[in-house]
């Protein structure tokens, strides 16, 4: 069934709708051919100042990054770093964790190496503010990062964007230190995760850990998938078995926006919105869970406030239809506004017990949404191509995880090993030839983008 409470348009504009197309760049679009004469007619640079936002569209998508509350102005009003990755390494010189852990300022992290980084039961937190994470320009098969120990891969500040990385933690990782495959630190505020592939996780597979500073954070265009669910005595020591869980956005944690991703075979929290958050779901999909949608408790006040909008759930044989598409198993007040989600008829839509008991308040119209923001009408349709990394390059997992979706098939697992094991992909190498102009590296950048989003695209040299 769809509900039809409302047409969400709330707070958007004609600017917001236009920004989120095909990129177009001055004169029109730049070619893979005219960006690497730009490329190779200029000096390396080591910093750079932009003049034009380089990370706020997705040419493939209907979804942006910057369609939530985050934004990505900061990357045009401080001078950047380029920082390469020039090694697969699990650390050291060159390599990914350096990147984002040793280098201090703001800076944007660029990649002239792709294949796996194995992290060897390491974890790879990122706690300086300002740090753009360009996987779209590795060489294909791009970034996967697997074994890393709890809390995962961590970013912990301000100003943080993510975009085309894949991380798979799996079950060779720390005994007793379980982790979350991509997870915003207790510090993280207006960070974006966009495009990224994360699966395997021991804890969730990508949250919010909410801390005092929690706010304005966008999980956009991402597969989350696979979550493992039963890993006591391999990685967890506690009892607490029950985990293959997708998103969990913690206490009060504010303006998070989940848009445009797709949740398939995991088991519950897909997603768990708690107490005193203040979110918008839009536009994702949702696959064989056996729970969907709980919102509240945590805390008994403040209510957590929310919208979903335009989402698309589809069952398989692990879903438990006892469960509402969105539910809740606390008293903790909810402010909810609901409409165009195309949920299966064999669901049902709402706690209805809880919204008779007062529980649940909904409302005709949000109680909060980002300007600029108009959902995708038909994720199933349209989100399904462009999610993930890379998803003009798809590698066998994340092809793996869309067909299930779209065939039904797949199921809830508790190790990696039970879908073919840690991937095994090539090691590949590409110098990079990055211009020093800032309109010519924006460009460039976008393209990278292209190359890895649209078929057909190739990357600048």
């Amino acid at each position: 069934m769809r509900d039809h409470d409302n047409n969400c348009n709330s707070g958007t504009d004609n600017a917001g709708t236009g920004r989120r197309r095909v990129l177009a760049l001055s004169g029109g679009l730049l070619t893979a051919t005219a960006l690497g004469s730009i490329g190779s007619a200029s000096a390396e640079p080591s910093e750079i100042e932009l003049t034009e936002d380089p990370g706020a569209n997705s040419p493939g998508s209907g979804i942006a990054p910057a369609d939530g509350w985050a934004s990505t102005d900061w990357l045009t009003d401080r001078p950047l770093q380029v920082v390469r990755v020039t090694n697969l390494k699990a650390g050291g010189p060159g390599s990914f964790k350096h990147a984002v852990e040793d280098v201090d300022g703001p800076r944007i992290v660029v990649f002239e190496v792709g294949g796996v980084i194995d992290m060897q039961q390491q974890d790879i937190e990122a706690e300086e503010p300002d740090l753009f994470v360009a996987g779209q320009t590795a060489p294909d098969p791009g970034i996967t990062i697997t074994r890393t120990s709890g809390p995962g891969v961590e970013f912990d500040e301000e100003n943080m964007l993510v975009q085309h990385i894949r991380s798979r933690p799996g079950t060779d990782i720390e005994y007793g230190e379980p982790a979350d495959s991509m997870v915003v630190g207790d510090d993280g505020h207006n960070v974006i995760f966009d495009h990224c592939s994360v699966s395997w996780g021991s804890e969730e597979n990508m949250s919010v850990n909410a801390g005092s500073a929690s706010a304005d954070i966008t999980f956009s265009n991402n597969i989350n998938g696979e979550g493992l669910k039963d890993t006591t005595g391999v990685v967890r020591d506690d009892g607490d078995d029950q985990r293959a869980y997708g998103t969990l956005v913690g206490n009060e944690a504010e303006t998070t926006a989940i848009l445009g991703n797709l949740y398939a075979n995991n088991w519950r929290r897909n997603v768990r919105l708690k107490g005193g958050t203040s979110t918008v779901v839009a536009s994702n999909v949702t696959y064989n869970v056996e729970a969907a949608n709980r919102i509240g408790g945590g805390i008994d006040d403040p209510s957590a406030r929310t919208s979903f909008v335009a989402n698309a759930f589809r069952s398989g044989d692990e879903s438990d239809f006892s469960f509402p598409f969105i539910y809740t198993g606390d008293e903790t007040p909810i402010d909810l506004h609901v409409s165009d989600n195309d949920v299966e008829d064999s669901f049902q839509l709402l706690d209805d017990d809880a919204v008779d008991d007062g529980i649940i308040e909904v409302h005709d119209e949000p109680p909060l949404w980002p300007d600029g923001l108009t959902p995708v009408q038909d994720p199933f349709g349209q989100q399904l191509n462009t999610v993930g990394a890379r998803p003009a390059q798809r590698t066998p997992i994340d092809e793996r995880i869309v067909e299930h979706t779209i065939e039904r098939g797949g199921t809830h697992i508790d190790s990696q090993d039970e879908v073919g094991g840690y991937p095994n992909l090539p090691e590949t190498e590409r110098e990079l030839s990055i211009p020093s102009d800032p309109n010519d590296f924006t460009a460039w950048l976008q393209q990278h983008t292209r190359a890895v989003e649209l078929p057909g695209e190739t990357a600048p040299n």
